[in-house]
């Protein structure tokens, strides 16, 4: 009778099954106890270990933007150290459950635990420019303003004030007139 069997194989599966979410869940509990009262040695050292970085790690994201390019890296350092630890001792800390805990407080600060470097791009510092006077006759080369913004380098050699061939106030006529031909470029700094 080959459905017999077959029911024999499955519910001699759900048996198993059983068994494995039976194990799991006293591991989980044990875990549980574990977190909250601690056994002295490396249980309570590790507990405290991972309450001091989930402190810190909740205070970075308290005061605004999470990812920090000193601090962020330094939560992945220690972070790193802990799941070393759980190669050793740890009592009834579940293994899984502390790495997953670790994997998660790096997300909590932006920071990737496999590659250990940012978990998202680092937003790119905008450059800044320096504008120029130049001269084609010899004369040396201005410094008209730093730390402008390409858009405000742009907008201002755009400006018909910014060249002897288009300036008709008096400050760019007069320069005209004393130094030759001129004008305003940038470059980044």
């Amino acid at each position: 009778m080959p459905w017999v069997r077959g029911d024999m194989r499955i519910r001699g599966l759900r048996d198993t099954v059983g068994a494995e979410r039976a194990e799991r869940e006293e591991w989980a509990k044990l875990h549980r106890v574990a977190c909250l009262t601690p056994r002295p040695g490396p249980e309570r050292a590790l507990v405290c270990v991972a309450a001091g970085i989930t402190e810190y790690a909740q205070h970075m994201a308290a005061d605004g933007p999470v990812f920090d390019g000193v601090l962020s890296p330094a939560i992945g350092d220690m972070l790193q150290g802990f799941q070393e630890l759980l190669n050793g001792e740890r009592g009834r800390l579940g293994g899984g459950t502390c790495d997953t805990w670790a994997r998660n407080i790096a997300d909590a600060v932006e920071w990737d635990m496999d590659s250990m470097e940012p978990s998202r791009d680092e937003p790119e510092e905008e450059s800044t420019y320096k504008i120029v006077r130049m001269y084609r006759d010899g004369h040396d080369n201005e410094t008209i303003a730093t730390g402008v913004s390409l858009a405000e380098a742009q907008e201002h050699c755009n400006d018909p004030e910014s060249s002897s061939a288009s300036a008709t106030g008096a400050e760019g006529t007069k320069r005209t007139a004393e130094y030759g031909p001129w004008f305003h470029g940038f470059e980044e700094e």
